[in-house]
């Protein structure tokens, strides 16, 4: 593969190639993770009561 390394190309490359490494990390992470998502409870105050 030819390198770009001062152009429009490398650039858009280097943000591929970072989201694709932000993307694989993140799965990983929520793969990992033993934490069940808490369901949120709708919250009162004195006008909903």
């Amino acid at each position: 593969m030819q390198q770009y390394l001062s152009s429009v190309e490398g650039t858009v490359l280097s943000g591929k190639l970072t989201a694709q490494a932000i993307n694989a990390q993140a799965n990983q992470e929520a793969r990992s993770s033993t934490k069940q998502l808490q369901t949120l409870q709708p919250s009162t105050n004195a006008a909903t009561v």
